[in-house]
């Protein structure tokens, strides 16, 4: 099985999480190189596809050991006790506790069973993104005139920072008997404004987080049952353990890598075992770094495909929240009108001959 590899460029370093098998390639060339960012308030990600379970190496000694410098006599949220966790993560809000373990392996088969099933249905797509991004600015309070005024006080206030619409391709391409899933975006229309692209993209496999190979690297824990859209879901919390990651997610900065390991919750159907929901968060703050967050969360629903008698299960709003270098960012995407996608082919020459390549519908 192939599970999903996501890049997240932020300021002058680039985040690599969910790594959980050698990537395909050097890691170095899915992304930008950061020490041409210097200035630049972010950079475009790109995201790929990596291979698990028994398919991956163990992580050089060098990663291994940093790994569990960083990671090893750390506590997730995973063991918190349940009403602790409830009131740290505003999304648990309703939730109906319930501490009995007796079914939560049968559960994680169910949900493993029901994304492997899923992966082989899913062609080629392209949809419309809808991003908004927002920046951290500071509100001037009080203040006045003369020599009785008040002393202003700032306070940090999430604003919009821009709006943009994109078209996004999900392209499922074949590697022997596995298949990898492809992003990439580009943008509808011309934007006025002068900020860089979007730093976040992979949504569409993350719940690739659960097929076989995967799921032996983490740790779960039942939390209980809570309502989303309507529908009555079983919450699991679950973390990656240092010691079972075969190859960790990657912080890639100007002063080298730094692995990444993350912890998060889903929210699964009880009737269907799909999975309507996933936060993934940083297992620690990296102030190595200056990040102490990192946190994405994946809503999905079923799409009906034009054309296609079929149900697929897809992403359909992503919240990105970080927090670096004491200042907080964010961004809100938005999918819609998920349909075929077609390749327009056309034919580059050049002093290496002929290649097909492929345009966006």
């Amino acid at each position: 099985m192939r599970s999903p590899f996501r890049a997240l460029a932020v300021g002058l370093f680039a985040v690599l999480p969910a790594a959980l098998a050698q990537q395909i390639g050097d890691p170095a060339q899915q992304i930008s190189d950061p020490a041409q960012q210097i200035g630049d308030p972010a950079q475009q990600a790109r995201d790929t596809v990596q291979p698990s379970g028994k398919q991956a190496q163990p992580a050089s000694d060098q990663m291994h050991r940093q790994t569990m410098a960083i990671y090893g006599q750390v506590s997730p949220y995973l063991d918190l006790p349940t009403k602790k966790l409830q009131h740290q993560i505003d999304d648990l809000d309703g939730l109906k506790i319930d501490e009995d373990q007796a079914g939560l392996d049968s559960l994680l088969q169910h949900i493993s069973e029901t994304v492997s099933a899923q992966m082989p249905r899913i062609p080629n797509l392209v949809a419309r993104e809808d991003i908004a991004l927002e920046e951290e600015h500071m509100q001037i309070q009080g203040g006045g005139r003369g020599r009785g005024a008040m002393v202003s006080a700032a306070t940090p206030e999430m604003v919009l920072r821009a709006e943009r619409r994109y078209e996004f391709v999900i392209r499922r391409r074949p590697s022997g008997d596995l298949q990898i899933f492809e992003e990439s975006r580009k943008e509808i229309g011309t934007s006025k404004d002068p900020i860089l692209p979007p730093q976040g993209t992979g949504f569409s496999g993350l719940w690739m987080l659960f097929v076989p190979g995967v799921l032996e690297e983490q740790r779960f824990r039942y939390l209980g049952t809570q309502r989303i859209h309507g529908r009555q879901t079983a919450v699991i919390a679950f973390t990656q353990v240092p010691g079972r990651v075969k190859i960790p997610g990657v912080i890639r900065g100007m002063a080298g890598d730094v692995p990444m390991l993350q912890q998060g919750l889903v929210w699964v159907d009880e009737e269907t075992s799909r999975i309507l929901r996933i936060r993934t968060d940083l297992l620690t703050p990296l102030p190595q770094i200056n990040t102490t967050r990192l946190t994405s969360t994946v809503e999905y629903s079923e799409v009906h495909l034009p054309g296609l008698d079929e149900k697929l299960w897809l992403p359909r709003r992503v919240e990105l929240l970080w927090t670096m270098n004491a200042r907080n960012g964010g961004e809100i995407h938005r999918y819609s009108n998920y349909r075929l996608y077609k390749a327009n082919v056309r034919i580059i020459t050049d002093t290496m001959g002929t290649a097909p390549v492929d345009d966006p519908p």
